[in-house]
Order: structure tokens, then C-alpha cells, then sequence
């Protein structure tokens, strides 16, 4: 696929040849943008959309720094993702296999994810999605760390403000991976939206 539009048709056919009804769908960051642009292209795709501090909008005023974190020193990344990068849990999440000849395949993965990645959002995330957030028609939370050093902390706003009656959950001591930095305060908002 050539084009942010096909990536979204092709999940909008996988999702129909997987046979899900309206699912509920969860996206973080690069995929919270995905979510939320399939959310509003296809407004009848889910029944309810959970954003964990997506990108996918550009302010001038809060600038987000994708190239200088794809473009740096990979032992830079951390900072960029993690509150604490030296905690036990994003440790864990950067940590490669135990086995030695495991190591030179998942390095080689995570370049391909970071390429696959940035083929869509280089040298920014926006695709227009401000323009089409409106469409969203379900129940959304958005859940945002308040520290995030990669999409700051005002596009929590911005997001709530464009979905028509969404949810906005900011956590404290909470970097851009809130599922690692605050796992039991995420699943919590996410659970009590769910049941809600």
C-alpha cells in the first residue's frame, strides 16, 4: 500500500473479513490515529473507540518531535516514550530476548515497525484528521499522559474537543505510553468506560 487511505481500507477489510460486528476498538499513538481516522471514514465500524495519546493532529504551539526521535540516537527513544525509561515496566517493554540468536531478529522488527511506522507519519502525523474528527459517532475515551514527551499533553484537549461527547482522562506521572507508565490507572479508565 501506497497511501494512509489504502492502510485505512485494507483495516476496514480485514475488520469485515474477520466477521466483527461493531467491535471496540483501541488504538495507541500511531494506532490511535489509525482508530481514529477509521472511526471517522467509516462511522459505523465500531461501537466504541479508546485513544491512548494518539497522533494524527499538528499544533505550531505544541510542536511534536517525531524526527528528532526517529532521527536520534536510538538510546534517546525512552525519553521520548516513557515517563521514567528507567522503571522496571518500560525496561521491560525495550527489553530484547534472552536468547542471543533471538537478538539480531528483533532488532531487525523493530526497525521495520519504526519504517512502517514513519512511511505514514514522516515528518508529521497529519493527514487532515482534525478536519474528519467530527464524523466520530460512537462513545471515545481519550487517555493521555500528562508528562507524554512525544505528543504533548495539550492534544488531549484538541481531540476531546473535535469528537462530540468523548471522555478525556489525563494521567499524572504519565509519559506517552500510558499502558506502561500508569498500567493499573489506564486499564481502570479503560474498564469503567467499557462497563459504562
Amino acid at each position: 500500500m501506497q497511501t494512509f487511505t489504502e492502510l485505512l481500507l485494507v483495516y476496514e477489510e480485514a475488520i469485515g473479513q474477520l466477521g466483527l460486528d461493531r467491535p471496540a476498538a483501541i488504538g495507541q499513538s500511531f494506532g490511535g490515529m489509525v482508530a481514529a481516522d477509521l472511526a471517522a471514514t467509516f462511522p459505523r465500524l465500531f461501537s466504541k473507540l479508546i485513544l491512548l495519546s494518539p497522533a494524527g493532529l499538528w499544533r505550531d504551539d505544541a510542536p511534536i518531535p517525531l524526527m528528532e526521535m526517529v532521527a536520534g540516537p536510538p538510546e534517546e527513544l525512552p525519553k521520548y516514550v516513557f515517563a521514567h525509561p528507567e522503571s522496571e515496566a518500560a525496561q521491560a517493554a525495550l527489553a530484547l530476548p534472552e536468547d542471543p540468536e533471538q537478538i539480531p531478529a528483533a532488532i531487525a522488527q523493530t526497525t521495520w515497525n519504526i519504517g512502517c511506522t514513519t512511511k505514514f507519519a514522516w515528518p508529521i502525523a497529519d493527514h487532515g484528521l482534525g478536519r474528519r474528527l467530527h464524523r466520530i459517532q460512537v462513545p471515545t475515551l481519550i487517555i493521555w499522559g500528562r508528562e507524554d514527551a512525544l505528543v504533548p499533553v495539550a492534544y488531549a484537549k484538541e481531540f476531546g474537543s473535535r469528537i462530540a461527547g468523548s471522555q478525556v482522562e489525563v494521567i499524572d506521572d504519565c509519559g506517552h505510553a500510558v499502558q506502561v507508565d500508569q498500567p493499573e490507572r489506564s486499564w481502570t479508565a479503560i474498564s469503567r468506560f467499557m462497563d459504562g
